[in-house]
């Protein structure tokens, strides 16, 4: 019998090896970005969050002793608010740093609100041997970042009488790129667990991506910035610190309210 041949033409060859070529392209990209992002992944969630910050965000409501302040008719809020600790400092990686900045973010999950309150970075909290001291001058005793957050955030919460869920120390910049994660309707975790390269907190990468998350489901596009309130204060031996004032503060945070 004679033997069958296809007749195909050089145009259906060649069309047939770009597609074929197409295909192998197109696996290839396919695999590599699927291997680098489970390998982000993996990264990312071996991340491990600060012991020291861990310890200082759930022992900072009993530091704070909020049943023992006289709040002078203000009343707790039956709102679900998370707050959170954030301290900005110049190296979250030094031996020693400087507090640049102190602020408190409050997200209100009831209200769907978020506020972001500016604490004066020298305001009054005790020193050892009951002497007085400053959040900045404290941090820069203290050592490295975690010893020295969580050192601020207890001092922090008992002059405040404010416990906090969460406690973020950030280099400059980080609370931009917190803010763009959380601003957007899908994160991914590796971009959470990038972030935490510039700061250290209580939270790992998988941990951080919820905290974003409800930070934008509380709205946290429409942000209210404020500033704390609060009166010079002088010390025993003649120094004076800016006191913030645990009342107002604690109506910025939604947390409490005037009775009635």
């Amino acid at each position: 019998m004679p033997a069958h041949y296809r007749n195909e033409t050089p145009e259906a060859i060649s069309r047939r090896g770009i597609i074929g070529l197409v295909c192998v392209v197109v696996f290839c990209v396919a695999a590599y970005f699927g291997i680098r992002f489970l390998w982000d992944l993996a990264q990312a969630r071996s991340s491990k969050p600060s012991a020291e910050l861990q310890r200082a965000a759930i022992t900072s409501e009993d530091v704070a002793k909020p049943s023992s302040y006289n709040w002078g008719g203000y009343e707790q809020s039956d709102h679900e608010v998370v707050t959170s600790l954030l301290l900005t400092v110049d190296d979250v990686n030094a031996e020693s740093g400087q507090l640049k900045a102190l602020q408190i973010l409050a997200l209100d999950l009831t209200e769907r609100s978020a506020t972001l309150v500016n604490l004066p970075a020298g305001m009054w909290v005790a020193g050892d041997e009951g002497r007085s001291t400053s959040a900045d001058a404290l941090y820069a005793s203290s050592g490295v970042s975690t010893t020295a957050g969580s050192r601020v955030t207890a001092r922090v919460a008992a002059a405040l009488h404010q416990g906090f869920d969460h406690v973020l120390v950030m280099n400059e910049g980080v609370w931009d790129k917190f803010y763009q994660l959380a601003s957007k309707d899908n994160a991914w975790v590796t971009e959470a667990g990038a972030l935490l390269s510039e700061l250290k907190c209580d939270m790992n990468a998988n941990s951080l991506l919820e905290f974003a998350t409800q930070a934008h489901n509380s709205g946290i596009t429409g942000l209210t910035t404020t500033d704390a309130a609060y009166t010079e204060w002088m010390d025993a031996w003649g120094i004076t610190y800016p006191w913030v004032q645990p009342i107002p503060l604690s109506e910025q945070l939604h947390v409490r309210y005037p009775a009635g």
